[in-house]
């Protein structure tokens, strides 16, 4: 109860004399409320309602672990994406160009692998083919004071015209004798997974 001296002060309670019931009885109730309230909370149970509903009426064909497999596998490339995205969006920045450098570094892989080279040689020119797309953004938005929406759109033409110049605008099909290993790495699976999900 708040004292005589702070109601003829003021007519109200002095700061003071707030239950610490009180307050983290509003830090509860405001924290459920930021839950209700954002959009990723309606969005995961939106998702999660959607696959309840599928698994009810297609038990056979989406509930299934070769489709678990399937859609796992086909969207471990986006989620390895999206971590590197973390970092430059917690930075205010943003990179419209890795879709292009992804396809950039396939092609390059791709040809090594088409050249007889060995499938260590092809990842690692791949990757140097997309650290060195990458280094050349962070130089020009870090170092070059330009913005990363510019640079990263030039890089996306860029990258793109690069891939399409190098395989002559053609699918790459032939990836010589360590093709095999190559496309296990890819395309294989461990414990039920397919090896870019572990990555």
């Amino acid at each position: 109860m708040p004292d005589a001296a702070s109601e003829a002060a003021g007519g109200r309670p002095d700061i003071g004399d707030v239950r610490i019931q009180d307050v983290t009885s509003i830090k509860e109730q405001t924290a459920f409320e930021k839950l209700i309230s954002s959009q990723a909370f309606w969005v995961a149970v939106a998702l999660i309602a959607i696959i309840v509903l599928m698994s009810f009426l297609q038990p056979e064909a989406f509930a299934s672990s070769a489709n678990v497999y399937n859609i796992t596998r086909n969207f471990a490339f986006i989620g390895i994406m999206s971590i590197g995205m973390v970092c430059v969006i917690i930075t205010g920045g943003i990179d419209l160009s890795v879709g292009s450098i992804m396809g950039l570094v396939g092609v390059v892989c791709g040809l090594l692998l088409q050249g007889g080279q060995d499938w260590w040689i092809a990842l690692l020119g791949g990757l140097a083919a997309g650290m060195l797309a990458g280094a050349i953004n962070g130089l020009l938005v870090a170092y070059a004071g330009l913005s990363s929406f510019v640079v990263t759109l030039g890089m996306l033409s860029f990258a793109r015209s690069v891939a399409i110049v190098l395989s002559e605008n053609k699918m790459i099909y032939d990836f010589g004798p360590y093709g095999a290993t190559f496309k296990w790495i890819g395309g294989g699976s461990f414990l039920g997974l397919s090896h870019p999900v572990w990555v």
